[in-house]
């Protein structure tokens, strides 16, 4: 810490960069390299993002009501419209802020206009290749898994493929599309 506030002081009051000791404890260099990591994630290089407009027809209800994050289907927009994709919104894990709006999930008519792109990072990959799992009380007393994703209200006789053979992309932005 004291080590820290040197550099700083040297670089605030003298204007340049004076060699110190190199006398650093471990604890210091743990914290200088996880900020390191935190960091390489401010300074990527540009990724492409896809534009993609489609309508929620499934989401992970659990996740939506008691966290921040989603993890949903969309059918796209297509000439055939059977196109499926999954995306996956976390925004403290992925530093994005905005809340979704409840009706991506409480109407399967409203067609949305996404931002998306492919997984750049550790965190990102193992939000789409991470399988969750939820169980609840059998009639036995014993745990059974039950089915993560419920489908959006309006898209309930839809037939879709199982998310975890879909694309995931990390969704970054969202419109209503105006009609």
């Amino acid at each position: 810490m004291n080590y820290i506030i040197t550099i700083a002081s040297l670089l605030l009051f003298d204007g340049s960069f004076q060699t110190l000791p190199a006398v650093r404890s471990e604890r210091l260099d743990n914290q200088i390299r996880a900020f390191q990591i935190r960091g390489s994630f401010q300074t990527l290089p540009a990724v492409r993002s896809e534009r993609l407009e489609g309508t929620v027809v499934m989401y992970d209800a659990w996740m939506n009501l008691r966290t921040s994050q989603a993890d949903f289907i969309v059918k796209l927009k297509t000439s055939d419209g059977k196109k499926y994709i999954r995306l996956r919104y976390s925004p403290h894990a992925f530093m994005l802020f905005s809340p979704l709006p409840k009706e991506m999930f409480s109407d399967g008519s409203v067609v949305w206009i996404f931002q998306a792109y492919s997984p750049r990072n550790p965190v990102e990959r193992g939000a789409c290749t991470g399988q969750i799992k939820r169980y609840l009380p059998g009639k036995d007393g014993l745990p059974v898994e039950v089915e993560r994703f419920a489908s959006v209200p309006g898209q309930e006789s839809e037939i879709i493929p199982k998310p975890e053979s879909l694309s995931c992309l990390i969704m970054e932005d969202w419109t209503l599309k105006e009609k």
